[in-house]
């Protein structure tokens, strides 16, 4: 975890509109501005047909990461705007879907009575959310709320305590020392209860045997042309976290490939178990969210000669929203879920991958 010398403010700063009305001479300018300045700012979010319509646009600038910042719009837009659905970056700037709902002082909540801010060494520090959490910031997150079951850490600059389900909010009320912030980053309560694990019934852990039958009696494998070859695994979720990282997903056959964009880590664990006995995860959503179930999120980008697995996906997860522990219709889902992979094991990374050698 990478951290600064003294606590920084979790603001998102509301970018607004500029006065004139905007015309198809300035959404084509807007649109064609290839990287954000203090200059251009406002006119991109004016005019650009990702912003234009909507009232919030939001920047979060990461202060450990030197000029390094999204955009954030309300998943309920995102949804809703044709450049949204099939773009994942304005100006050369990523843009997150995400409604940040605080929890209110005197509001049910599963956290500790005798919470006190000024005790939290994560409140009085900052968190990277570009940097996964060390076992030593999970034990003082366990530490402070012992009753939550996991933690997601947003790229947005934001950090959410899981609970198991929504009905355990009413054990315990928040005092008037609950902090928005943790470390840094916008904080607030989300509950695992709606997660849709495609193997098994555990949504966040899955046992596999990584054993595969291997011997002269089975088919060669082929890889269709054009497509990139798998030569091994990402051993960490380090390098994908990084600003700019190229990533992709797609089918197992690797026959349907679409950009990803990295949300976030998330951290879970069940209850009383042993703080090394954690499941870690990572976070992302596509800018076609029908890819199709069963993905492999690869490093690079879909024309590459060559790339790396970083994960497999076996959840989904509705995006917090207003409407709170409500399930949204499949077909009002727009950006309002993402999708997660959990770190591969070590059988996995150890393994080798036997692809063809694409033909000269």
């Amino acid at each position: 975890m990478s951290r600064s010398g003294s606590y920084l403010t979790n603001d998102w700063p509301l970018i607004p509109r500029l006065p004139e009305k905007a015309d198809e001479t300035k959404r084509y300018i807007a649109q064609n501005i290839q990287q954000v300045t203090d200059e251009n700012v406002r006119y991109i979010r004016s005019y650009h047909p990702a912003f234009e319509d909507t009232d919030l646009v939001f920047v979060y600038c990461n202060p450990s990461s030197l000029r390094e910042s999204v955009w954030i719009v309300h998943p309920a837009f995102a949804r809703s705007n044709a450049f949204l659905l099939e773009n994942l970056f304005v100006a050369g700037r990523e843009v997150h879907p995400f409604d940040h709902i605080p929890p209110e002082t005197g509001q049910l909540a599963l956290l500790s009575g005798h919470y006190r801010p000024i005790d939290d060494p994560l409140v009085r520090t900052t968190l990277n959310p570009r940097v996964p959490l060390s076992d030593d910031d999970i034990s003082i997150i366990r530490k402070q709320w012992p009753s939550i079951i996991g933690v997601r850490m947003y790229v947005c600059g934001a950090i959410g305590l899981l609970l198991h389900q929504w009905e355990d909010i009413n054990e315990v009320k928040i005092t008037s020392g609950w902090s928005t912030g943790i470390g840094g980053l916008r904080a607030q309560i989300e509950c695992v209860q709606n997660y849709e694990p495609f193997v098994g019934t555990a949504p966040f852990s899955h046992r596999v045997n990584a054993d595969l039958s291997c011997n002269d009696a089975l088919p060669a494998p082929t890889l269709p042309p054009g497509l990139p070859v798998i030569t091994g695994f990402e051993p960490t979720f380090d390098a994908v976290l990084r600003p700019g990282c190229l990533l992709f997903v797609a089918s197992y056959c690797l026959e349907d490939m679409v950009p990803v964009q990295v949300l976030g880590t998330q951290y879970t664990w069940e209850p009383n178990s042993e703080p090394s006995d954690i499941f870690r995860s990572l976070l992302w959503r596509s800018s076609n969210e029908n890819d199709v179930m069963g993905s492999v999120l690869c490093l690079g980008s879909p024309g590459a000669h060559e790339t790396r697995v970083v994960a497999f996906q076996n959840f989904e997860v509705d995006m917090l929203h207003e409407q709170g522990a409500v399930p949204l219709a499949k077909d009002q889902r727009r950006f309002l879920r993402y999708k997660g992979g959990f770190a591969l094991p070590k059988e996995v990374l150890e393994s080798q991958v036997v692809t063809p050698q694409p033909e000269a």
